[in-house]
């Protein structure tokens, strides 16, 4: 049997992001990619030849139906002063610009409100509990679940930190860090260290 017929359940990768309308070429009317999941301020900024105009938000704020006009006169950020309602930011208007745009989730003092999105729609895996360990950092020497996460190589670029998910199951699990593995079984796979959040 091949070592990759043993990755048997499909996966899915999520990284913490602050980004909800990736960069892209502006046009009369866009839309963003993904949702911060709370409401927050948004961040646009605009990279490309002509940086003077506007980008108008279209939303609810409160629960109440709202449009916000942020001005450009350089390339650059403006965050709105505005608190957008979650999922409601419906369209986002630029007026007199060409180029490039991105939209960022916000709190009111300019801090990054992180949401996870997905990296991988899906990629073939396995997951195995491994033996628990002990952490002599505290005392009496909890126990520490750990988990292990085979792939095969070049799926996809994982860190510490990202979440994973199996598809069709309940069990989210959080990356630690890669494991190093020998130059014979490196050549088909990556194995990673995680800890399992929920389940």
């Amino acid at each position: 049997m091949s070592f990759l017929a043993l990755l048997n359940r499909t996966l899915v990768a999520q990284r913490d992001t602050d980004v909800l309308r990736d960069t892209a070429t502006i046009t009369a009317e866009m839309t963003l990619t993904q949702g911060a999941g709370q409401t927050c301020c948004m961040l646009v900024t605009l990279s490309g030849a002509d940086p003077v105009g506007s980008v108008k938000l279209v939303g609810n704020v409160a629960g109440v139906s709202t449009s916000e006009t942020l001005t450009f006169s350089a390339v650059g950020a403006v965050q709105s002063q505005n608190q957008w309602d979650t999922g409601t930011l419906t369209s986002i208007q630029p007026t007199g610009l060409t180029g490039s745009l991105n939209v960022k989730a916000r709190t009111p003092a300019g801090q990054p409100v992180l949401v996870s999105a997905d990296r991988i729609a899906s990629f073939p895996g396995r997951i195995d509990p491994v033996r628990a360990r002990y952490d002599v950092d505290t005392p009496g020497g909890q126990s520490v679940e750990r988990w292990r996460l085979f792939m095969a190589v070049n799926t996809t670029t994982l860190q510490a930190g990202d979440g994973i998910s199996v598809v069709g199951g309940t069990s989210l699990y959080r990356v630690l860090a890669p494991l190093a593995v020998d130059d014979a079984r490196s050549a088909h796979h990556w194995e990673f260290d995680m800890e399992r959040l929920a389940q």
